[in-house]
């Protein structure tokens, strides 16, 4: 995954990297505020016309730090949240 986001935001065609059209699915992108890797947080849900979620005082390897707990109940309650709702919307209205 590294590379093709490294890739996608280097050069003057960037946009060709991500096949918006494919994504079908909600999407949300993590980032820290202190990531100096890949600080594109807010651009790449843009691009894939997404949600961002930045956590204070986190760097670049979520998972690997401290309080990556936290962040794993986070995306579970989105992704259930998501898909109640993804789901409600599906039903057909009486």
């Amino acid at each position: 995954l590294w590379w093709p986001i490294g890739r996608m935001f280097s050069c003057s065609r960037s946009q060709g990297y991500i096949e918006r059209d494919l994504i079908t699915q909600p999407v949300i992108v993590y980032g820290g505020t202190r990531d100096r890797a890949t600080p594109y947080t807010r651009r790449t849900a843009r691009l894939v016309n997404g949600e961002s979620h930045r956590l204070q005082g986190r760097g670049h390897w979520l998972l690997g730090e401290e309080g990556w707990q936290e962040l794993a109940d986070e995306a579970a309650a989105w992704a259930l949240r998501t898909a109640d709702a993804v789901h409600s919307e599906s039903e057909p209205r009486s």
